[in-house]
């Protein structure tokens, strides 16, 4: 949201379209040169690329008749980046150690900016411009938004630079994975404190399913078998009992929220079937979501993997399904080997198992170049070297 905090939308868009086209350019470039195995080509460029051209087809069609939508190419870049990531790294320009040590701190500075300006914003009171966009109105400062009330108040909620509070908290747990991990507590607790003021019920159950994870982690070559199923069921336990006398409560509390969400999932189950029958390539794309609701085979935006059908057709939708696979099948193996590997290792297996929940409401680390810069060099380590016999 930095773009619209600090009016440099046309910088922004600018910025994007000259990306866009020389990361495309180079991506076919690279993809025409260079030679992999077939494991790499079917697990790894096949869906980047399936995901790619789906949209690309499906946004280009529709941009014929409102040029405006073309702004949505820029869906594409995050697969784009995943696709020159291979060559980057036979270059050996590309160091996934340095870039998560980069991110971590990047990070941390968003999340500590944040917090000024909400304390001089939500617990100070003082004043704040207001910004319209796409994405709803805010009260904003230097560097972080607040959603605007009725009668000029901001919102309790903490959103740092990110448009939505569950977004900021889905971020936030690698990190807070990363920090723990290599003892950084002051950073994981400045972290924990933006997570916190996120109320995210979302990244809560997310927390929590870490915290069983690291748990199990850093029991599992430390103490026998016996005792690390019994810290990780203890924490089940305590988890399930803390989450199951809130949930209820914090879930009605979402009131169109979560049955938007609810609704977002039924109906792209319902609609399916048929979307894929009668439109292969995606929907008719719209700007806004009102005028996209008047497709009855129209979803919402929820639900991730419909998303794609929406966006890029059923050629998409089968590269993003494999996509998800294939990282899940990462994850096991790097979570489960008995092979030992490094902590970046660890977080990006973790990060990936939390990222499942998080599809049924919202974009997720997926749809982020930083999963491109931080996550695909673990991808393409296992695709080669290791299958699940191999490493369980």
């Amino acid at each position: 949201m930095l773009k619209f905090i600090w009016s440099i939308e046309n910088v922004s868009r600018i910025y994007n379209i000259v990306l866009l086209f020389s990361i495309g350019s180079y991506a076919i470039y690279t993809l025409l040169k260079s030679h992999y195995s077939r494991k790499v080509w079917f697990q790894y460029f096949l869906p980047g690329i399936l995901i790619s051209l789906g949209m690309v087809i499906n946004i280009s069609i529709n941009t014929f008749s409102n040029f405006k939508l073309a702004s949505q190419l820029g869906f594409v870049l995050p697969w784009l980046i995943l696709l020159i990531i291979p060559p980057i790294i036979q270059r050996k320009t590309i160091n996934i150690y340095l870039l998560w040590k980069y991110s971590y701190y990047l990070m941390l500075a968003i999340v500590i900016l944040g917090l000024s300006d909400y304390y001089l914003i939500f617990i100070l009171g003082n004043s704040a411009k207001v910004i319209h966009t796409p994405l709803g109105s805010f009260l904003v400062g230097k560097f972080s938004i607040l959603t605007l009330l009725e009668g000029g108040k901001a919102h309790f909620r903490f959103h740092a630079c990110f448009a939505e509070p569950g977004s900021l908290a889905m971020m936030l747990l690698p990190f807070i994975a990363y920090a723990f991990l290599y003892k950084k507590y002051i950073g994981m607790f400045i972290l924990l404190v933006g997570f916190y003021l996120s109320y995210s019920l979302g990244g809560l159950i997310g927390l929590w399913i870490l915290s069983i994870l690291l748990i199990y982690y850093k029991t599992r070559y430390k103490t026998n078998s016996v005792l690390a199923i019994v810290l990780v069921t203890t924490t089940v336990g305590i988890g399930y009992t803390v989450l199951n006398d809130n949930f209820k409560e914090q879930y009605t509390q979402k009131g169109v929220s979560a049955m938007t969400r609810e609704e977002s999932f039924s109906s792209s189950m319902k609609n399916l079937p048929t979307a894929i029958l009668n439109n292969p390539l995606g929907l008719s794309l719209h700007e806004r979501t009102s005028e996209a609701n008047k497709d009855n085979l129209y979803s919402g935006s929820n639900f991730i993997p419909a998303v794609y059908f929406q966006t890029g057709g059923l050629i998409a939708f089968i590269g993003y399904i494999i996509m998800i696979i294939v990282s899940l099948k990462t994850a096991i193996i790097i979570f489960f080997s008995k092979n030992k590997f490094e902590i970046e290792y660890i977080v990006i297996a973790s990060s990936i198992i939390l990222m499942v929940p998080f599809l049924f409401q919202r974009t997720t680390i997926l749809e982020s170049p930083l999963f491109a810069l931080l996550y695909a060099t673990a991808v393409l380590d296992i695709i080669e070297n290791y299958s699940i016999s191999h490493g369980l």
